[in-house]
């Protein structure tokens, strides 16, 4: 595990697999190296640039936060698998996982989106908890009910936060859009709230100013950041 000296980040798998001291996020900075993610309007930039940005501003103000570890799944422009992603995760047992991401479509889609599991990606998951949960002391009904109470509290928390994401990245144009729900593969991590921020569109003019823009990453970050402050468990 690389450790970045100047603030309290580290990055890549738990090694030994075990869950860091304190409340635990794991930032996933979406595509990098040779996947670059969705083209911007401008040429040659790419989502991933967004999203190392936003992630990297975003693990800074997190590890500002008392009692609470930050680890980046990548803080370079470096190609990671959704394999290796996932190794990540489950290598250190996070509280909470967000992953970072910038949105493509007709120019004049714009706004952030917000994505929470799915029934579908819920019930693969409470499948997976129910087979690890199995013992001596647990019968198959019995892992289940606690495998799904397991995950059914992580969604509720994800959408809880999700919905405070959703307020302060809104906001500022009255652009509301619904939480979303999908099956991606991160959102998955069994019993882990996992949230994935789609934090503008780089295929509209007016998003990709600002995505690209530093200073405006780094307010996207403190939004997000003081979203997560205010639920933490």
């Amino acid at each position: 595990m690389l450790f970045l000296a100047a603030i309290a980040i580290s990055v890549g798998q738990c090694v030994p697999a075990r869950k860091p001291p304190g409340y635990t996020v794991i930032v996933d900075a979406g595509h990098g190296g040779r996947d670059v993610g969705a083209p911007a309007v401008m040429p040659r930039r790419y989502e991933k640039d967004v999203t190392l940005g936003i992630a990297t501003a975003l693990a800074k103000q997190l590890s500002l936060q008392r009692g609470l570890a930050v680890i980046m799944t990548r803080a370079t422009d470096r190609n990671l698998s959704l394999v290796q992603r996932r190794r990540v995760i489950s290598s250190c047992s996070p509280d909470l996982v967000i992953s970072i991401h910038a949105d493509s479509g007709p120019s004049s889609a714009r706004g952030p989106s917000i994505y929470v599991l799915n029934d579908a990606g819920e019930a693969i998951v409470v499948s997976r908890l129910t087979r690890s949960g199995r013992s001596v002391d647990h019968d198959d009904d019995t892992a289940y009910i606690l495998a799904n109470l397991s995950q059914r509290g992580s969604i509720n928390f994800a959408y809880e936060l999700a919905s405070k994401i959703r307020i302060a990245l809104g906001q500022e144009e009255g652009n509301l859009r619904a939480i979303r729900t999908a099956n991606f593969a991160l959102l998955k991590a069994p019993g882990v709230p996992s949230i994935l921020v789609e934090t503008g569109y780089v295929t509209n003019r007016s998003d990709a100013n600002k995505l690209f823009d530093p200073n405006q990453q780094t307010l996207i970050a403190n939004k997000i950041s003081s979203a997560i402050a205010s639920v933490r468990r």
